[in-house]
């Protein structure tokens, strides 16, 4: 093979590689240039000059050149497209706008994300749609409806020893999920339809679908339920066997426990229904 041809050779193999150097190759290299220390010649002498490479030593140094101008291309351009570089943080979502705050909002709530900071350690923010409003009971959202669907956040610390008698006293209810679950299940006037895995806000728990009755109290004592819901002891039981949907989400927060209560009395429009899914759906919770 004459010197010729080996040109030629790598001429062509270049011709298959990038005309272009990346920004930060050619940098490096520009900054070398300037900092490479050139060799002076005395005045009428000739620069120095190596001896000549025989034939084999020269094709040896091609051979080099190519492989580690393939090594370079390759960290350069083909590297960081396979992990070689570690890519940048993700830009953070922005935060929701917040409309108002539900536990001081009245009546008619104009459509948008509102934030809930009255229950337990969380901070809660809902998105609600138009046709809903907040009434006396905090942490909670109602249609706009005659019969009321409603949306409601609390926590529980136990249930009622007897739902008609509460001198009794709690149950003892421990403090997790599935004692909830259980202790609602116990309770008179209670069925539980269905119990599924159910995650909201990226926070697992349960989801339970119940159909209930009133038990049957003496005169003027309404049916109890549970003992935390904000600003109030205790809250009747939900005794409407009339409800369509009747759904608890108990959830698990950074070891504390949470329920979301969606009721949709039958009759409503299916619209309601899908305003109280979205509402669910927007759900963000978080714990300071």
């Amino acid at each position: 093979m004459t010197d010729r041809n080996l040109d030629q050779l790598l001429d062509a193999w270049m011709d298959l590689g990038p005309r272009v150097a990346p920004a930060r190759v050619a940098e490096a290299v520009r900054l070398e240039a300037r900092s490479t220390r050139q060799t002076a010649s005395l005045r009428g002498w000739p620069p120095r000059r190596f001896p000549l490479m025989n034939t084999t030593i020269r094709y040896a140094l091609a051979a080099a050149g190519v492989v580690a101008t393939a090594i370079l291309g390759y960290a350069y351009l083909v590297a960081p497209n396979v992990g070689g570089l570690t890519p940048a943080d993700p830009t953070p979502s922005p935060s929701l706008a917040v409309t108002g705050d539900l536990s001081t909002a009245r009546g008619p709530l104009t459509p948008g994300t509102y934030v809930i900071n009255d229950v337990g350690p969380f901070q809660i923010t809902i998105t609600v749609p138009s046709g809903w409003e907040r009434n006396l009971i905090p942490a909670m959202v109602w249609s706009a409806t005659d019969e009321k669907a409603s949306v409601a956040f609390f926590t529980v610390d136990d249930l009622f020893a007897d739902v008609c008698d509460e001198a009794r006293g709690w149950a003892g209810i421990g403090s997790t999920v599935e004692d909830l679950t259980q202790g609602l299940a116990d309770l008179p006037g209670i069925v539980i339809d269905s119990q599924t895995d159910a995650t909201v806000s990226g926070y697992a728990g349960t989801l339970l679908e119940t159909s209930s009755t009133d038990p049957e109290c003496a005169d003027g004592v309404d049916p109890l339920l549970l003992t935390s819901l904000p600003g109030y002891v205790d809250r009747p039981h939900p005794g409407d066997s009339d409800d369509e949907l009747n759904r608890w989400y108990i959830l698990e927060v950074e070891g504390e426990r949470l329920v979301i209560q969606a009721v949709v009395p039958n009759g409503l429009p299916a619209s309601i229904t899908a305003d109280v899914e979205a509402m669910i759906e927007s759900v963000r919770i978080e714990v300071p």
